[in-house]
Formats: C-alpha cells, sequence, structure tokens
C-alpha cells in the first residue's frame, strides 16, 4: 500500500471514532434553569411570608417554608433534566457517524447470525 491509501484509511477511521464532549456547557445550562426557577419560587414565598406574617396558625405561617421547599425539589430536577438533554443532544451532534456506524455494525452483526 502507498503512503495516500493508508492516510485515507486512517482519516476514514478517525471520523468514526467518537470524540470527547464536555459536560460543562450541560451544566451551565443546568445552573442557569435552576436559579431563574428558584429565584421565581423565592419570590413567591417571601411575597407569601409577607402575607401571613401575623396569622395565628402554625399552618399558614408555614406555607412558605413549603413553597420553598417545592421549588428547591422542582428546581434541582429541572436542572438534572436539562443538563441531562443537552448533554445528550451535544454528544449525539458531535458524534453523528460513531453512533450511525454502531447502529450499522449492530445490523451487520444481526444479519450475519441468521
Amino acid at each position: 500500500m502507498d503512503e495516500a491509501a493508508v492516510n485515507a484509511i486512517a482519516t476514514n477511521m478517525a471520523k468514526g471514532l467518537p470524540v470527547f464532549v464536555s459536560v460543562l456547557p450541560a451544566t451551565v445550562c443546568g445552573i442557569v434553569v435552576a436559579t431563574i426557577l428558584l429565584l421565581i419560587g423565592l419570590r413567591m414565598a417571601y411575597k407569601e411570608h409577607k402575607h401571613t406574617e401575623g396569622a395565628s396558625s402554625l399552618e399558614e405561617r408555614l406555607r412558605w417554608f413549603v413553597i420553598l421547599v417545592v421549588t428547591c425539589i422542582i428546581a434541582s430536577n429541572a436542572m438534572i433534566w436539562t443538563q441531562r438533554f443537552v448533554y445528550q443532544c451535544m454528544s449525539i451532534g458531535q458524534n453523528k457517524q460513531h453512533y450511525a456506524n454502531c447502529v450499522w455494525l449492530n445490523k451487520y452483526i444481526m444479519a450475519m447470525k441468521t
């Protein structure tokens, strides 16, 4: 084989290999979503706290705390979901050929078994 053919094979093989995808942009997107949701929830909890500050029943006085806890749970779940979704989209976008090769190779192996 000559040098050009070896270089062509190596280049084509390198295109099919997966590349590293950083998780940092996905994490930043998740943190931004969580921060926005937390700010909205904090505002709602603060308004409820001011509204029920002089209430006599314990349920009314602690309603702001329940709003705050539920907001934290929703924000953390939204952050995790957003991070996973963004990372998956970035990974598929940068490794299209690798995923296509995996599907094709799986079908080829299944055809060889029959």
